[in-house]
Order: structure tokens, then C-alpha cells, then sequence
């Protein structure tokens, strides 16, 4: 797998959980979802925090591919 495709995958990995956790936070704040009728908080509290995780990993593969590239650059001078 090249950088760019690491980059560009963890870049609409971010996008995605981005638009996740709008829908979560939505959730939350009508306090019921489209898909169920009773609200239980619990449920949209781990999808935060999976989106939360989620989001920070898909960061961390484009912050390694960024250092990984910087290195490539710097050993070409």
C-alpha cells in the first residue's frame, strides 16, 4: 500500500465517523432515532465513543503515513 492510499483511506475513515457521530449527536439531542421509537442513552454513548476511538485511530494512520513521507522527502536531500 502506498502513503497515498493510507492517507486518502484514513482521511474518508475520518470523514465517515465525522458524519457518525452528527447522526449520534442528532440522536442525542431528539432523544429517539428513526430506527427505534424508545430512547435508550446508553446506546448512542458507545456509538460516541466508538466513533470517538474510531476517529482517533483513522488520525493516527494519517499522522504515521505523514511522518513516514516527511522521512522519505528528508532522506532524498
Amino acid at each position: 500500500m502506498s502513503i497515498e492510499t493510507a492517507m486518502r483511506i484514513s482521511v474518508t475513515g475520518m470523514n465517515r465517523q465525522v458524519d457518525s457521530l452528527d447522526k449520534t449527536a442528532l440522536n442525542v439531542a431528539r432523544g429517539t432515532t428513526v430506527e427505534r421509537q424508545t430512547y435508550d442513552p446508553g446506546d448512542d454513548m458507545i456509538d460516541l465513543n466508538m466513533g470517538e476511538h474510531n476517529f482517533k485511530a483513522n488520525f493516527r494512520v494519517f499522522q504515521v503515513a505523514d511522518e513516514t513521507m516527511a522521512q522519505i522527502i528528508n532522506l532524498k536531500r
